[in-house]
């Protein structure tokens, strides 16, 4: 989702385009190192004890006015099992995994169930600006999936390795990133939808000197109704739940549990290369984190009145600059 200028063969040369965990704009996405199965439920980090299956596909073409590709994957997406934690019952009383697994097969609910199948797929083009400066050039891409938000590239700063986090330390409004999550009245897996657009515009002011353009806009949603099924657990697992959106709808209407996020991004880059295989510059990127509807309490002011947040965020905005040199060797 966020495309950075890399590293170059030569001065003149057209750099790769990073753009999210997909690393280089044109490059196949099997080259993507997803060390955390996309597959955990709401209530667990991932972890990397049951690493996905995945098949990948892609096709390029490149021709004198630029390259185009296209590229694919699909991903096993589960629990870690059938259960893969205890269970749990009336006030926080743990059910054994083979009772819970009678119970749920009482209501057609087999292991199978708790295993699905997530997809994306990405596609980009380069178009080769030589009437504006030797090496210049416009990338475009954009990217889709279901259960696989790993390559959408939406998680890039907020970062896949727990299923809540924030965009960036202190930051206002919490993401909750989960690929799939378990439906308590069905026990089956219901896939979350993410997708990004990046465009960004590298240009050379001299053979030495280079700036790249970014901006992006990503978004993730959940499907209808999954939220408020799943406030039916609150009483079991508490905040790992939306508050009750049937007995509670104004503390469920408030929570940030599972709440369709966006995200936009942009910034812009000036490296200097002096001789080949080094890089040194300064690069500026703006980050702006929301929700796509309504209101959640503000992640920094963590008050409660009557049970309700006191201070409430809709969006949060940061920003970074950062300095770089890189040699290769």
């Amino acid at each position: 989702m966020i495309p950075l200028i890399t590293r170059r063969s030569s001065t003149r040369s057209l750099p790769r385009v990073s753009v999210g965990r997909c690393g280089a704009i044109f490059a196949n996405c099997s080259s993507v190192n997803q060390n955390s199965p996309i597959g955990s439920s709401l209530t667990r980090k991932k972890s990397q004890a049951h690493p996905p299956s995945q098949t990948y596909g892609s096709g390029a073409y490149d021709d004198s006015w630029g390259s185009a590709h296209l590229s694919s994957a699909v991903a096993n997406i589960n629990v870690g099992g059938f259960i893969a934690t205890p269970a749990l019952g009336p006030a926080g009383t743990t059910i054994a995994n083979d009772t819970a697994a009678a119970l749920l097969a009482a209501r057609g609910v087999t292991s199978g169930a708790q295993t699905d199948y997530g997809w994306a797929v990405q596609a980009g083009v380069k178009l080769n600006l030589p009437m504006i400066a030797s090496g210049d050039g416009i990338y475009l891409q954009a990217a889709y999936a279901e259960g696989a938000m790993n390559y959408t590239g939406f998680t890039f700063f907020t970062g896949s390795y727990a299923s809540n986090l924030t965009p960036i330390q202190g930051a206002s409004v919490q993401q909750f990133v989960s690929d799939a999550v378990v439906n308590p009245i069905t026990g089956k897996l219901e896939l979350s939808t993410s997708f990004t657009v990046v465009s960004s515009f590298l240009h050379y002011w001299t053979p030495e000197w280079r700036s790249a353009f970014y901006g992006s806009y990503g978004a993730l949603n959940y499907k209808r109704g999954t939220r408020e099924t799943f406030s039916m657990l609150n009483g079991l697992v508490g905040n790992s739940a939306p508050p009750n959106a049937f007995a509670n709808p104004v503390a469920f209407g408030l929570s940030p549990v599972l709440r369709d996020t966006d995200q936009v991004i942009a910034g812009v880059s000036l490296i200097w290369s002096p001789v080949r295989d080094l890089d040194i510059g300064i690069e500026g990127t703006y980050i702006g984190t929301s929700v796509q509807s309504g209101r959640v309490p503000d992640a920094t002011y963590p008050i409660l009145v009557n049970g309700l947040p006191f201070v409430t965020a809709n969006r949060h905005d940061a920003g970074q600059i950062r300095m770089r040199i890189q040699c290769d060797f």
